[in-house]
C-alpha cells in the first residue's frame, strides 16, 4: 500500500461494510487501465448517470474496435450476473479512448466512472 492509493471507507464495498482492503481499493479508469482490459475478463464498475444515479455492475470485457479515421478506440463491456450468465436484456456498456482520455457510455447515455475493480 502506497500513500497515493485511495480506499472506500463508507458505503457499499467499503471497509465499514466489511470488505477487505483489496475490495475497497479505488482504481480510477485511465488510459493504463483501459489498455490492460482483456477479452473475457470480469470487472466490477461503479458508475453514475443522470437517469440511474449511482450503480455498481459486474461486466465481462467484450470486443475492442479501432477507428483510424476518427482516432477512437472502443471497448464493449457486457453486463453479467454473479453466476457468470450474460444479461442479454441490458444495453452494452462502452468505453471510448480519444487522444488518451477515457469516456464511457451506456446505450447512448454518458456515464461517469467512479471506480473499477478487477474480479479474479
Amino acid at each position: 500500500m502506497t500513500q497515493s492509493e485511495l480506499f472506500a471507507l463508507t458505503g457499499p464495498g467499503s471497509i465499514a461494510s466489511g470488505a477487505s482492503w483489496e475490495e475497497a481499493r479505488i482504481i480510477k479508469m485511465d488510459f493504463g487501465v483501459f489498455k490492460t482490459l482483456k477479452h473475457g475478463q470480469k470487472v466490477l464498475i461503479n458508475y453514475s448517470s443522470c437517469m440511474g444515479g449511482n450503480c455498481e455492475t459486474l461486466f465481462q470485457v467484450g470486443r475492442r474496435t479501432n477507428s483510424k479515421k476518427y482516432g477512437v478506440q472502443k471497448l464493449t463491456l457486457r453486463a453479467i450476473a454473479t453466476d457468470g450468465q450474460l444479461l442479454k436484456h441490458r444495453c452494452p456498456f462502452e468505453l471510448f479512448e480519444r487522444q488518451g482520455r477515457i469516456t464511457a457510455g451506456l446505450g447512448g447515455l454518458a456515464v461517469q466512472i467512479e471506480r473499477v475493480r478487477f474480479i479474479k
